[in-house]
């Protein structure tokens, strides 16, 4: 489990709490997660803190390997956490390496089911154009915009769309 906040930190937990075998019964649907059905005592242990330079917007497990993703608020850059050595790696949403204007914040992510692919919302434009879906390969080595989708939608301060990917992957709600 991790957590983003508002003090500047990304804070990364473990279960400290031995998982215990699950009876059918005390799952309520396949939505439920056995192990928190059959524990509601479950507890996490910190086990990493990173402070960021600004507020922490958007985070993301991968679950196919082992990182976690965040965005900030002043950042141009996405920010991906080894779990393993807690090396730190970046990707810029900037078409030019050299670009570090922020002229947008990505407020949140979600993973395509395949694993490969990540939506990106935008946030913080005032303009006219509306907000931006941006699509970007999982590694931090593919540094090339898939896509990018001008949803219309015009955020205030008041108002935090969000998007997810249907179970299937065609399309974005």
């Amino acid at each position: 489990m991790a957590t983003a906040s508002y003090d500047h930190t990304v804070v990364i937990y473990n279960t400290s709490t031995p998982l215990v075998e699950v009876d059918d019964d005390d799952v309520l649907d396949d939505t439920d997660d056995p192990a928190l059905a059959g524990q509601p005592s479950l507890r996490y242990t910190e086990v990493h803190r990173i402070k960021v330079d600004s507020n922490p917007e958007a985070i993301l497990f991968h679950p196919k390997s082992t990182a976690l993703l965040y965005t900030l608020r002043s950042s141009h850059l996405l920010y991906y956490v080894n779990l393993d050595s807690w090396e730190i790696k970046t990707k810029s949403f900037n078409p030019h390496p050299m670009d570090t204007h922020v002229s947008f914040s990505v407020l949140n992510m979600a993973l395509h089911p395949s694993g490969k692919l990540i939506a990106f919302q935008t946030g913080d434009n005032r303009g006219t154009a509306g907000e931006r879906i941006l699509f970007y390969g999982t590694e931090v080595e593919e540094t090339d915009r898939l896509g990018c989708i001008w949803t219309g939608a015009e955020g205030d301060d008041f108002v935090m769309p969000r998007m997810d990917w249907l179970p299937d992957g065609t399309g974005l709600m």
